[in-house]
């Protein structure tokens, strides 16, 4: 990690940490105080369990996992308002625990991959600050990118998509963000440091949205773009042999034509859109992706190469409690279907769900597929008393 780079985690954690200390302060004069506002407030905003267990036909295996999971809690302060103004600035600050893959950095480095292990950090920790013109925040905070990167992993029926899963895109990191609202026009605009644990080294990145909304919320479309620049990483001994160890590689970015050793600019964007509700029957969600790799070292005629990644999520309610779902995924030549069915509670805060998916080349060789039949149980019983 550089010295510009230490200098800004620094300072962010040198500005939450503040945030935090003046809640606490100002909470131990709570008796002293006449207006309890003036105090802030704490507030445990989301507790996801989300365990899954999945049998592949590659591993005679059972694989259990707990690295959805996550406990979300956050501080808001409002200043009081003598004079009755239409709009007061709100100071507030938001944490997450869970596992250290929640923040999925991109996999555009290579990086040690643990399996079985849960290590338990902040995924999320940022202070935001609330004006007329919209929201200011900074520190570890979520990108939002596109439609399905906006989701927490408490919204989420299904596994996240290969953009993500694969880590194409990442879901959180350390930036500053800009993010507005008016008559259900939205955008967030974020500057971010696009490392991960096996890059030293790193430049800015950007991260845009920009969408709109139906008032009746029947409707959401938009659009997400990325820019980023990749100084030559180091590299690793490669851990393993077969294809696993080759379909890791590739997913990894060698997919792309992508060397880890040598420097490189990425660009990509992509569009959505989101149809229905799940408490009107059914539900249509689609992403379409498109980026661009240009390589430096290479010679001209290799330096550029491009990838697209489509999925299209289709979900059901019959019956009041049970849902029937399905997803078509493809990132460059890899598909991905999966079908299933989910049963939810009566205050939705409980949901069993069922998934099989089958995963193959564009070719289609039979020896290239991958079965897989996955449980979770989604439990966040405080998401709807926030």
């Amino acid at each position: 990690m550089g010295a510009k780079s230490k200098v800004f985690s620094a300072g962010i954690w040198a500005v939450l940490g503040l945030g935090l200390g003046l809640g606490l302060g100002l909470g131990s004069g709570h008796r002293a105080l006449a207006h309890p506002e003036q105090l802030g407030e704490f507030r445990l905003k989301e507790f996801v369990l989300r365990p899954s267990l999945a049998v592949t036909r590659s591993e005679s295996s059972a694989q259990l996992s707990l690295g959805q999971s996550s406990l979300a809690w956050g501080w808001i302060l409002t200043p009081p308002n003598p004079r009755g103004r239409a709009y007061q600035p709100e100071l507030s600050a938001q944490f997450r625990v869970g596992d250290s893959s929640l923040r999925s950095p991109p996999l555009m480095h290579p990086q040690k991959e643990r399996r079985g292990e849960l290590q338990l950090t902040f995924v999320e920790a940022f202070g935001v600050l609330s004006g007329i013109y919209g929201e200011l925040s900074l520190g570890l905070l979520p990108l939002n990118y596109a439609l399905e990167g906006a989701m927490g992993e408490g919204e989420l029926l299904l596994p996240r998509s290969q953009l993500f899963s694969e880590r194409v895109v990442g879901l959180r990191d350390h930036g500053v963000s800009w993010r507005s609202s008016y008559n259900g026009y939205f955008t967030q605009q974020t500057i971010h440091q696009g490392r991960n644990e096996m890059s030293r080294q790193g430049a800015w990145w950007y991260t845009g949205t920009w969408g709109w909304r139906e008032a009746r919320g029947r409707m959401l479309m938009g659009l997400s773009a990325q820019k980023a620049r990749l100084v030559a990483g180091e590299s690793l001994e490669e851990e393993g042999s077969g294809p696993e160890a080759e379909m890791r590689a590739r997913i990894g970015g060698a997919f792309l034509g992508f060397d880890p050793a040598l420097g490189s600019q990425w660009q990509m964007g992509s569009l959505f859109l989101s149809v229905g509700q799940l408490t009107q029957s059914w539900q249509l969600k689609t992403q379409w992706t498109y980026g661009r790799r240009l390589q430096e070292g290479l010679p001209d005629s290799q330096r550029t190469s491009t990838f697209q990644a489509f999925n299209l999520d289709l979900s059901y309610a019959w019956a009041d409690r049970w849902l029937a779902l399905a997803r078509f995924d493809r990132l460059q030549d890899l598909r991905f279907w999966t079908a299933g069915v989910a049963l939810r509670s009566h205050q939705d805060t409980s949901t069993w769900i069922f998934l099989f998916s089958e995963q193959m080349q564009a070719s289609g060789r039979p020896d290239q597929k991958e079965r897989r039949a996955e449980i979770l149980w989604r439990i966040f019983p405080l998401a709807h008393s926030l």
